[in-house]
């Protein structure tokens, strides 16, 4: 079969294993751009992107729009990706912030406004006041983190793939006497009952019932008491609530856990469109929005050990 040329630009941490990956296919042929000495902002980069069959931006995001236009003239696919480390054994700074190896990209986030919702109801932060909204978050045991919005999180609700039902919140509704069994009300409703003694705690119980299927589209199997409705029996009780965390570290001496999960999905993301994956391959700008796209990356990033572990209850 034919080779594939294919020019890498940018050699850091997330550019290692994704080329690793890409060279597993002896068809593949590589141009990194620090070997070719190559300035993204130079005239020349139109010339060098024209020789080969697929660009990999993975410089700083303000050059993406160049390497763009210089693709569309020399007719060659594009994939990007953007990346960061929030790595906590180095936030060892006054700040106790692990800045990226984007230090620019880091602290431009945080001039952005941002758009996002919030018990059923659209909350816009200017860029003033976004650090003004940042809270303690709890993702894993033993690990603190800051969240603050970020940028319009609103069109993505629109690429969801789950269903929407309210099998389990009816039986909340009635519980506490919501105006309705839609996650606004129940949310208004548990605020109303509870006192709760920071916004914080607020947010982690708010989790945890969301975590049990309070709030899920999932059918429950009723029985004589509320407790006893929570309890899974596991033969003739559908389970009423599903969560999924990716939990990865790093390897000694190896790939970081960002720029594995980084590098390898858009090295898995570059070769199902080299071998001409049918989702894959369409005109125009893609993302990974819909099954079609991303269940054939799942399944090999799982086959690189880089999978979601799912919990119900």
């Amino acid at each position: 079969m034919p080779e594939k040329k294919i020019l890498a630009l940018g050699s850091g941490m997330v550019a290692k294993p994704c080329v690793d990956y890409l060279l597993r296919d002896k068809k593949n042929v590589l141009t990194i751009a620090k070997a070719a000495a190559l300035d993204v902002a130079s005239p020349e980069l139109g010339h060098h992107v024209a020789e080969h069959d697929l660009v990999i931006s993975l410089v700083p995001f303000v050059h993406h729009a160049a390497i763009v236009q210089s693709a569309i003239k020399g007719n060659t696919n594009v994939i990007t990706t953007s990346y960061d480390s929030p790595t906590p054994e180095v936030s060892d700074n006054p700040l106790r912030f692990k800045f990226s190896w984007s230090p620019r990209g880091a602290l431009l986030s945080q001039q952005i406004s941002a758009t996002f919702l919030q018990d059923g109801n659209l909350i816009e932060v200017s860029n003033k006041d976004l650090m003004n909204k940042a809270v303690l978050y709890h993702v894993l045991d033993g690990y603190s983190f800051l969240a603050y919005p970020n940028r319009d999180s609103v069109p993505y609700r629109s690429k969801a793939w789950l269903n929407e039902g309210l099998k389990w919140s009816h039986i909340q509704q009635q519980l506490t006497g919501a105006a309705s069994a839609t996650e606004v009300d129940l949310l208004a409703k548990i605020d109303e009952v509870c006192s709760f003694r920071s916004p914080e705690e607020r947010s982690k119980i708010l989790v945890g019932l969301k975590w049990m299927g309070l709030f899920s589209d999932e059918v429950a199997a009723v029985r004589d008491s509320p407790l006893g409705t929570l309890r899974s029996t596991g033969q003739d009780m559908q389970l009423p609530g599903r969560t999924s965390a990716l939990e990865l570290f790093g390897e000694p001496g190896g790939y970081s856990a960002m720029a594995k999960s980084v590098g390898l999905t858009c090295g898995i993301a570059i070769q199902l469109l080299l071998d001409d994956e049918p989702a894959s391959n369409k005109p125009g700008v893609i993302a990974p929005y819909s099954r079609e796209i991303c269940d054939p990356i799942r399944v090999r990033a799982e086959a690189e050990g880089i999978k979601l572990v799912e919990h119900t209850l």
